[in-house]
């Protein structure tokens, strides 16, 4: 489709928005074959002793300048033994989530805890929440919140982030909390071995 576009040489005035479309679609085509080749397990991740805190610093010094002028307070720390490229990925997906809520408040707060089982992230925004009926798909494919998202969002990143979560043996969940969005993972430490 992207070579037809090429090949119209100018001569259609939608050819831009065509070629947009495309890209667009190319996008879809590779997200989703990305998420369903992680639950068929093809790619195999690869664990290591990571920071929770330093790859939240990692993802965050690279979505800031797109969004300057949102805040994050990072309280916490967590040490654990994770996939670090693919948890950057779901880190991104829920941190550029939050940040394009539109919101009175700047600041999005994530609050790291761990425990002798677990460790859990918590992510909150100030983005009024979202509909309780919404709430129950916010981690389907394809879901958008219409008034809530930007228009070029394809309603896949939250169900990629899931689908990373339940590879690490984990569960996420949304709930709405006082002005705003709450996303909790909970991820638990599996080689019995305390961490900190």
């Amino acid at each position: 489709m992207r070579l037809f576009c090429e090949l119209d040489d100018g001569r259609s005035p939608h050819q831009a928005e065509q070629l947009e479309l495309t890209l667009r679609m190319e996008k879809l085509i590779q997200a989703l074959l990305r998420m369903e080749k992680l639950k068929s397990d093809v790619y195999q991740l690869k664990f290591e002793t990571c920071d929770l805190r330093t790859l939240v610093g990692q993802v965050w010094a690279e979505l800031q300048p797109l969004f300057p002028d949102r805040v994050l307070d990072i309280r916490g720390e967590a040490l654990m033994r994770l996939d670090p490229d693919w948890m950057v990925e779901a880190l991104q997906n829920i941190l550029k989530n939050a940040c394009e809520q539109p919101a009175e408040k700047p600041a999005i707060e994530l609050t790291l805890v761990q425990s002798e089982a677990a460790v859990t992230l918590s992510l909150t925004d100030h983005g009024g929440g979202l509909p309780a009926d919404a709430l129950p798909q916010i981690f389907a494919r394809f879901h958008r919140v219409a008034h809530k998202v930007a228009p070029e969002s394809s309603g896949l990143g939250l169900a990629i982030t899931r689908t990373i979560v339940e590879k690490h043996h984990g569960t996420i969940l949304a709930e709405n909390h006082q002005d705003g969005l709450r996303i909790t993972i909970c991820l638990p430490i599996l080689d019995g071995r305390r961490l900190c």
